[in-house]
């Protein structure tokens, strides 16, 4: 099954937005389609890029990084908060780039 890039872009985006928690989203940024080895070697087809969001609490905004795997819809998002899900930042730089 072929699908555009856009509506690739539209899984990666609903996929992040449901991960974020308590967080405002003010915008997608750096979206890129990559094609990388898994870790048995085989091709996978992600989409990485980064996602600026406001803190709630602090008021702060940070730009921060996400993968999302077109095969399966999964996605795992580099919070940057203490106490998050660190399997999440591992995955996110072992399939994107900064």
């Amino acid at each position: 099954m072929h699908f555009s890039l856009r509506s690739r872009l539209v899984g990666g985006r609903s996929a992040i937005l449901a991960k974020l928690k308590n967080q405002k989203l003010m915008q997608f940024q750096n979206f890129e389609r990559v094609t990388t080895p898994n870790m048995k070697g085989e091709p996978t087809e992600v989409v990485c890029g980064k996602v600026k969001i406001q803190n709630l609490s602090s008021g702060q905004l940070s730009a921060r990084p996400f993968v999302y795997f077109i095969g399966d819809g999964t996605s795992y998002y580099d919070s940057g908060l203490p106490g998050a899900d660190d399997l999440d930042e591992h995955i996110v730089k072992n399939y994107c780039v900064d």
